[in-house]
């Protein structure tokens, strides 16, 4: 949750093959939601980029998916990410590299987590989390 502030309040960084990955949530003065970085290219600049409004005190449900082929992302039970990353360059903006290997951030935010859970996928999950519309 966004407790206050402007910017991101929970940016998931996660690793994808040998690299690592961050889903920005509300960033860029609140609104901008995506993943940093694909191809150099940030959460505001790739085809990721989403726009969701939050609200401040209010507890969001965020799930990623990754396999070796697809990153996916939800907000609450809407899937907002479906990403192929093979043959393109994965990587993290500075300010988010002290959360690799696996960490959260907040940027000029205070921001709240809770219920933070890591499985592995079964088979079936991979196979659907790499389907592509």
């Amino acid at each position: 949750m966004r407790i206050e502030g402007v910017d991101f309040f929970a940016a998931a960084t996660f690793p994808v093959d040998k690299s690592y990955i961050t889903l920005v949530n509300g960033g860029w003065g609140g609104n901008v939601t995506g993943l940093s970085n694909l191809n150099g290219m940030d959460a505001s600049e790739n085809e990721t980029t989403c726009t969701i409004k939050y609200e401040d005190k209010t507890w969001y449900r965020f799930r990623v998916r990754v396999t070796g082929k697809v990153i996916r992302c939800w907000v609450d039970d809407k899937e907002i990410i479906g990403v192929d990353y093979q043959d393109r360059r994965v990587s993290t903006r500075l300010e988010t590299r002290p959360s690799e290997p696996l960490g959260f951030a907040t940027w000029h935010t205070g921001g709240a987590l809770r219920k933070i859970e890591i499985r592995t996928l079964t088979p079936a999950e991979v196979v659907a989390a790499n389907k592509i519309d």
